[in-house]
């Protein structure tokens, strides 16, 4: 497995796991009708826990079709966004819908469907998201009720081969540090190491914190951003706001994906009030990161930094 704490940032070995049960469900014309039915899908396969489906939402990030008014998950489209296939095979495989139990699967569609099994066989520390090329044409399954008896065990060797996504708890350990590091008697390696910015030491930091898995960390680029946000007067939004984004080549496959943190300089507000910091830096690993559920962002601490 790639991760190495229980606060480390689980993002590839998850989201490539994601990936295989919605090109299982691909496969067997499942379709998710509902923000709840998506909630509870992700659940369910161990893709989210119930913490993270409380404080985030997950919708934005699957749907594909922004003119669907039926709010329809196409696992079909979003599995092919990531892979990459020709509009041909795509056509292929929406037929497989039609196909009765007994009904034998086109010739045609055999290789490629054995490229699809290879790949929700793989292992969730082999790359990410890249079909596993096969030169066989042998028939994986003469007939559609035969390709769903493949495809059931499967299914549950996805669910059960990692952890769940997980960006709450090392988000939150990697904004206590940021947070201890700007207090007067606080951590001077991290203030050094975070105002250098030299991504290759903070990648190696956050892996020797357990806050970033083995394998994230060989796919992920750091950036430093010491910018803060400009703010409206009396304004109450946060300062400090990191993201984590995914690159793609020109042929929209995944490439790399990018982690950047805030660390600007601490204002002189912080200085004069360190117990801001302190009482956030305390703050203990069961209480919710940043704010309790159903609260407005806008009322987390302007001072608290969202690492991702």
């Amino acid at each position: 497995m790639s991760n190495n704490s229980p606060n480390a940032l689980n993002y590839l070995e998850t989201h490539k796991r994601l990936s295989q049960r919605i090109a299982i469900a691909q496969l067997r014309g499942e379709n998710l009708r509902s923000d709840e039915e998506i909630t509870q899908f992700l659940i369910n396969e161990r893709i989210l826990s119930e913490e993270e489906a409380k404080f985030f939402n997950f919708v934005t990030t699957l749907e594909t079709d922004p003119n669907n008014k039926s709010k329809v998950l196409d696992l079909r489209d979003f599995t092919f966004n990531i892979f990459g296939v020709s509009n041909q095979h795509l056509a292929d495989l929406l037929s497989l819908g039609n196909l009765a139990p007994n009904d034998k699967i086109p010739f045609p569609l055999i290789r490629f469907l054995n490229r699809i099994i290879d790949f929700i066989r793989s292992d969730s520390n082999q790359p990410p998201w890249s079909l596993v090329e096969t030169e066989s044409d042998a028939l994986l399954s003469p007939t559609k009720g035969e390709l769903e008896k493949e495809l059931a065990p499967l299914a549950t060797k996805v669910k059960e081969n990692g952890s769940p996504f997980k960006v709450l708890q090392p988000s939150k350990k990697l904004s206590q540090l940021i947070a201890q590091s700007w207090l007067p008697d606080g951590d001077s390696y991290v203030k050094d190491l975070f105002t250098e910015g030299d991504s290759d030491k903070v990648k190696s930091f956050l892996k020797d914190r357990g806050l970033l898995s083995e394998l994230d960390a060989q796919y992920a680029t750091i950036k430093i951003d010491p910018s803060q946000r400009p703010l409206e007067p009396n304004s109450t939004g946060v300062v400090y706001v990191g993201e984590l984004t995914v690159e793609k080549d020109s042929k929209g496959e995944f490439t790399i994906y990018n982690i950047t943190i805030p660390y600007p300089e601490e204002p002189a507000e912080l200085k004069s009030n360190p117990q801001i910091l302190e009482e956030w830096v305390n703050s203990p690993d069961g209480e919710q990161p940043y704010t309790p559920v159903g609260i407005s962002p806008v009322q987390i601490s302007r001072w608290i930094p969202l690492t991702c």
